[in-house]
């Protein structure tokens, strides 16, 4: 015979399950970005990544990437319907990658130096900031650094398309 007990102890089990699975998925859903995945923004800033988002219902917002161990390298992605800070025009062109998009070093924090990606795909603007100011030499060679970048503005290009 089956305990009257039993049952309701499953259910209250399935219940709290059931409740966690859906504030995971809340919280991950908070903490993702529209334009750019993890891995990605892990693989340009050299290691495991922290994301925050902020974004509104009209597609407009930011996110924001830092890398979990020393040093705190970050990149930001932010995404609006108006225009928002460009590179120089004898700046580095990015080509296939919205209209127009140029890449560029820029002050950062602390007047230390920062990259800028800067672009527009119909009508957002968008532009990616990386800082790896807190450490002496970035993870990659600048060729490879450039390349990894140039991939990061291709996808948040292409998700804003």
């Amino acid at each position: 015979m089956i305990s009257p007990r039993r049952p309701l102890a499953m259910l209250f089990i399935l219940s709290c399950w059931a409740a966690s699975a859906h504030a995971q998925s809340v919280a991950a859903a908070h903490h993702s970005c529209a334009w750019l995945t993890e891995g990605s923004a892990a693989g340009l800033l050299g290691g495991e990544v922290t994301p925050t988002a902020s974004l509104s219902d009209t597609g407009e917002g930011s996110c924001k990437f830092i890398r979990r161990q020393e040093p705190f390298d970050s990149l930001e992605v932010t995404v609006s319907k108006t225009a928002l800070p460009t590179c120089p025009p004898d700046s580095t062109k990015l080509i296939g990658v919205g209209n127009p998009t140029s890449m560029c070093k820029i002050l950062g924090p602390r007047g230390l130096t920062a990259e800028l990606i800067s672009g527009r795909v119909r009508e957002c603007y968008f532009t990616l900031t990386i800082d790896f100011s807190k450490r002496k030499m970035p993870p990659q060679s600048t060729e490879i650094r450039e390349d990894l970048m140039a991939q990061v503005a291709d996808q948040v290009a292409g998700n804003l398309f």
